[in-house]
């Protein structure tokens, strides 16, 4: 049976579980529920798993093929979060101010209609495949919880993991070189030995020092996801003044949590992009004014807001900092790179490649929205604009952005 025909056949299983998921989000470390309807629907296809005991969340399941061979992981991450959802549709999450915002309930039940799927073919398989269901994703830590249990990390020679992406039509995926999607960062504050270090300053007391590091103790997980709130109360609790609680909580420096925007925007002064004099601005603006925009405190502007604001501290135009901000970007490096390799293995000109680059450049706000909304009418847009006739563009841009089409996708 060809892989489409299973697709066909499991589809409303798919989009069944999708839904269900849908309703009932847990967040990261808490999806014990979650863990047990999966581990359900394995034991109704007689498919054997491991329930990771540390936190009785995430599972390991294994299919073994027909043949000897290899071993390789389909991983998908099962978590929700902390938001309300707003949606008016019959499967609304029915667990208040959490919601799949992110999408992992279509990973889940994608995983467990391609564990029926594989199923069906397993005579045909050489070798196992481990289904990973994998929590806290969007905390960052929940790899690596997966990783160090049990020895399947260890035997498999790949892993494998897809994200549902709103600007991708149903029915298609779409693989790129380079970097896909963004990156959780982590750093350390070391609190205890800021801690103590006040106390031999003399800044503060050894029992105010007790008092605060109790506290820490007791409440740190709402330390880490309010920390703004805990700041401004914090000195009425334990007496320490406002701003030695602030030393103490201080982030690392902007330099060291943005070392790629910092590195890509060196190379773009090294390749004569931008002047240094422009980077210097830059790098002065986000310095004075990224650590106080964040999600927790709501301070941060929205882009518009933050561009105004940088071209009138900067002395550099909107126009050439929104110009500056697309080579930043990650896509445009990646871009570069297919067009560069285009123009070498003959399948674009200079001119093209410049053209692309420059409407990318002007419509840089709304191209992955038009893109989403109305693909033919922005690839028409895009011929008119670059002076490329439509179906060479067609040629290059599915060369550049490939996207590999199937039967029409489950919708929701």
């Amino acid at each position: 049976m060809e892989v489409k025909d299973l697709v066909q056949k499991y589809q409303d299983y798919v989009r069944d579980l999708r839904r269900y998921f849908h309703q009932y989000p847990e967040l990261s470390y808490e999806e014990v529920e979650t863990t047990r309807r999966i581990a359900d629907e394995l034991d109704k296809m007689g498919v054997p798993y491991t329930i990771n005991p540390e936190k009785n969340t995430g599972l390991v399941a294994v299919i073994q093929g027909g043949h000897a061979g290899k071993a390789v992981a389909l991983r998908a991450d099962i978590d929700g979060l902390n938001v309300t959802e707003m949606n008016d549709v019959p499967f609304k999450s029915k667990n208040e101010g959490k919601m799949h915002a992110c999408g992992h309930d279509s990973h889940i039940a994608m995983l467990l209609g391609a564990a029926r799927m594989l199923l069906d073919v397993k005579d045909d398989i050489y070798g196992k495949v481990y289904l990973v269901f994998q929590p806290a994703e969007e905390m960052g830590s929940g790899s690596q919880y997966m990783i160090n249990f049990g020895n399947w990390y260890n035997e498999i020679g790949a892993i494998f993991g897809g994200h549902i992406w709103i600007d991708v039509p149903a029915g298609q995926i779409s693989v790129e070189a380079g970097d896909r999607m963004a990156a959780g960062g982590q750093f350390i504050i070391k609190v205890h030995e800021r801690i103590t270090a006040r106390v031999t300053e003399g800044k503060i007391t050894q029992e105010q020092a007790d008092k605060l590091e109790n506290i820490i103790q007791e409440h740190t997980n709402q330390l880490i996801k309010e920390r703004e709130v805990w700041i401004q109360h914090l000195p009425d609790k334990t007496g320490i003044s406002e701003q030695t609680i602030k030393e103490i909580f201080a982030r690392p420096d902007y330099d060291k949590v943005s070392q790629p925007m910092q590195t890509r925007i060196a190379e773009l002064v090294q390749e004569g992009q931008i002047t240094q004099a422009e980077a210097d601005s830059m790098h002065h603006f986000f310095v004075n004014h990224k650590p106080g925009w964040n999600r927790q405190s709501g301070e941060r502007p929205d882009s518009q807001n933050m561009l105004q604001k940088m071209a009138e501290e900067t002395g550099i135009s909107a126009e050439r900092l929104k110009e500056i901000h697309f080579m930043v970007m990650p896509q445009y490096a990646n871009y570069k790179i297919m067009m560069e390799q285009m123009i070498k293995d003959g399948k674009m000109t200079q001119t093209e490649a410049d053209s692309i680059q420059n409407y990318f450049k002007t419509h840089q706000d709304d191209f992955w929205q038009r893109k989403r909304n109305d693909t033919e009418q922005m690839m028409t847009d895009m011929s008119q604009s670059t002076g490329i006739a439509p179906e060479r563009l067609k040629t290059i841009m599915e060369a550049m952005h490939p996207q590999i089409s199937c039967k029409p996708g489950l919708q929701n």
